[in-house]
């Protein structure tokens, strides 16, 4: 392993971000095992696309958010690897708070739905799938957001 990243690194996180919201400080220190990395080179173009560049080491792009999206963040480190059961990692915890907020909100949703319009929205959905798939797999110029 020569070229693996293995260890603890620290982290700099950005403020308001999902990352610094779990672990409520400016600095994190996480372990890693990869030995591949998000290019620097792409950061424009990734923040022009949507994506927020919310951790960072050293000049090296350690975790990203995707702009407008409830709640997401892609991290190089393994939260896996320091989360117990009684002591989950704050990543992988503030990802089961915001998940279980989001199913809330969704059944309260459909609670205030009467079955027949729950009935033909799934029914639409039924036959917008295929349209989907057939987007997805030729791929999209344009984003597809579902």
């Amino acid at each position: 392993g020569g070229t693996m990243r293995l260890g603890e690194y620290e982290c700099e996180t950005k403020e308001g971000s999902n990352l610094r919201n779990a672990y409520d400080a400016p600095m994190i220190f996480e372990r890693h095992r990869h030995r591949f990395e998000a290019n620097p080179a792409y950061r424009e173009t990734l923040e022009k696309n949507g994506m927020d560049i919310t951790g960072e080491s050293h000049g090296l792009i350690e975790a990203v958010e995707v702009v407008d999206h409830p709640w997401f963040l892609g991290v190089q480190f393994h939260p896996e690897f320091t989360s117990r059961l009684q002591s989950p990692n704050p990543s992988i915890l503030a990802f089961v708070k915001k998940s279980l907020n989001i199913k809330k909100i969704f059944e309260y949703s459909l609670d205030m739905v009467d079955g027949i319009t729950f009935k033909l929205f799934a029914v639409a959905l039924f036959f917008l799938k295929p349209y989907f798939l057939r987007v997805i797999r030729k791929g999209c110029p344009s984003v597809v957001k579902f």
